[in-house]
């Protein structure tokens, strides 16, 4: 007999949207009544308010107002992202998705995230600082959560120089290990299976000698926050994860007493997955939104899933099969991943990074590429003019 399936499938009627396959429109105007909102005055995608463990971190300041000041503080901040005239993509990298971008940032990020974000855009005395902040966001935010070695330089502004860069500095003190270390307790806690599809992992399926009318297909451990985050080799690169951590704690506040780079490897940031959605995880076109039920997630995926996946059903309930206690997903860490994949979609903000990584990887292998020294010291003005910026490899 195999083992018990991990997810619950629930069938949908004709009339609703299938597993919750749907991807958001770039307008937000058109997202209106057809998709959650994070505003005070719609169904809002809750972040959980209990984190898993303490980081050890003082809270962070973000102030957080209420419903009413909110509501005037984002439509100011509204009209002063509409307000942006374009200056052309020659000079200002990708501001055809600003708008969008910024707006996404004022309509998901979670409480304290969206006013420290609507703050700094109502305090943008020129386009050019509204711009700054944006390209902080690509490459401070958004480039960090889509790579898991690469990471950028941001544009050196007071804004982005925030008080809590030497406390997170200091919790980065060494690497974290990697893969088996990491997928083994997440395998025992899952019950050997991808936790999406129930189907059992291959290496666990022959060694146990199962019954070959078990569905068995290789997985991978997943984290949820990238291990990129914990990972460096250099001081200069441990500076680069400063700043993302920053960023990221400052976008989602909760995160900052949930997770750290000492903690990239708890099975709380990690599940077991078949390798084809481990890749749509880190993609941010698979995500688990919260349900009412705890540890109750609706599976939503914002591009046709791959076909190797098989039956992807709409909902996942995530337990602990293994005699030990052993932590499940955390709630603040696949909330946030869950926040991303919207802004991500409904901005473009995800198609562009991947177009700047691949334009950068293809100058660093193509034609010229020799002027890109291991040391850090080549002439890269030649390459960020051509709309690109660094990333150093981890």
């Amino acid at each position: 007999m195999g083992p018990k399936r991990k997810a619950s499938s629930t069938k949908s009627s004709p009339e609703s949207k299938p597993h919750q396959h749907a991807t958001p429109s770039k307008s937000l105007k058109s997202r209106k009544g057809s998709a959650p909102s994070n505003s005070s005055g719609g169904a809002a995608l809750k972040a959980p308010s209990i984190p898993h463990r303490t980081t050890g971190l003082s809270p962070l300041s973000t102030d957080v107002e209420d419903a009413a000041d909110w509501e005037i503080i984002k439509e100011n901040a509204k009209s002063r992202i509409d307000s942006y005239v374009p200056v052309g993509e020659a000079i200002r990298n990708a501001e055809n998705i600003l708008k969008p971008s910024l707006h996404a940032l004022l309509e998901w990020l979670p409480p304290g995230g969206r006013d420290h974000h609507a703050k700094i855009i109502l305090n943008a005395h020129s386009d050019n600082d509204l711009w700054e902040h944006f390209w902080n966001v690509c490459s401070c935010l958004a480039a960090p959560m889509k790579t898991s070695t690469r990471y950028s330089s941001r544009v050196d502004s007071t804004e982005t120089k925030s008080a809590h860069h030497s406390a997170v500095a200091s919790t980065l003190t060494e690497l974290q290990g990697h893969l088996k270390v990491f997928s083994q307790p997440l395998l025992r806690r899952d019950n050997h299976c991808c936790v999406v599809t129930s189907i059992m992992n291959y290496q666990y399926a022959e060694e146990a000698g199962l019954s070959y009318d078990i569905p068995a297909a290789p997985t991978e451990g997943a984290h949820i926050i990238p291990y990129s985050y914990a990972s460096w080799k250099t001081p200069t690169v441990r500076t680069k994860r400063t700043s993302a951590w920053t960023f990221l704690y400052e976008s989602f506040p909760a995160l900052r007493n949930t997770i750290h780079a000492q903690s990239i490897n708890d099975p709380a940031n990690g599940m077991t997955l078949l390798t084809d959605l481990h890749t749509w995880l880190g993609d941010f076109r698979l995500a688990f939104e919260a349900t009412d039920i705890p540890n109750e997630y609706k599976i939503l995926t914002f591009q046709r899933p791959p076909a190797t996946a098989g039956h992807i059903p709409e909902k996942v309930t995530f337990t602990n099969a293994a005699p030990d206690d052993i932590s499940l997903p955390s709630p603040v860490l696949l909330h946030c991943h869950c926040v991303m994949a919207k802004i991500f979609h409904a901005s473009g903000m995800g198609e562009t990074v991947e177009k700047f990584m691949r334009k950068w990887d293809d100058l660093k292998q193509g034609p010229g590429s020799h002027a890109l020294r291991g040391d850090g010291k080549s002439d890269l003005e030649k390459f960020l003019s051509a709309g690109l910026w660094e990333y150093i490899r981890g």
